[in-house]
């Protein structure tokens, strides 16, 4: 599981609750450092993302990203205002900030359930 979050706290937040629900916890601040630990881990099958990452791109273009080069990943994207869902690559689930770690603990745990 890949938590992609600038701020640290918040991402801190996110991987305890990542570990609390049996998961293993990958941690990157930016589109960059996510693209390089999805590649470097080839086992991860879950990425939590902001929409508002930063690095080349923003976790809009990052979630697009991420399912076109690792279709099997499951996505959820935490935002803060509306996003329009024809902009949301196929199959992505939504969270919306400020999120509550009992949503984020049912979305993982629908994620990792569900087929790839």
């Amino acid at each position: 599981m890949l938590i992609v979050e600038a701020d640290i706290l918040v991402r801190m937040e996110a991987a305890d609750t990542v570990r609390d629900v049996g998961l293993t916890a990958h941690e990157a601040a930016d589109a960059d450092e996510a693209l390089a630990t999805l590649t470097a881990h080839p086992e991860i099958g879950i990425v939590l993302l902001d929409s508002e990452a930063s690095g080349t791109m923003d976790g809009l273009a990052l979630a697009r990203f991420v399912r076109d080069r690792w279709p099997p990943v499951r996505l959820i994207l935490v935002c803060g205002g509306l996003t329009r869902q024809d902009q949301l690559p196929a199959d992505v689930m939504l969270a919306r900030k400020p999120y509550q770690t009992q949503q984020i603990s049912a979305l993982l745990r629908d994620a990792s359930l569900a087929p790839a």
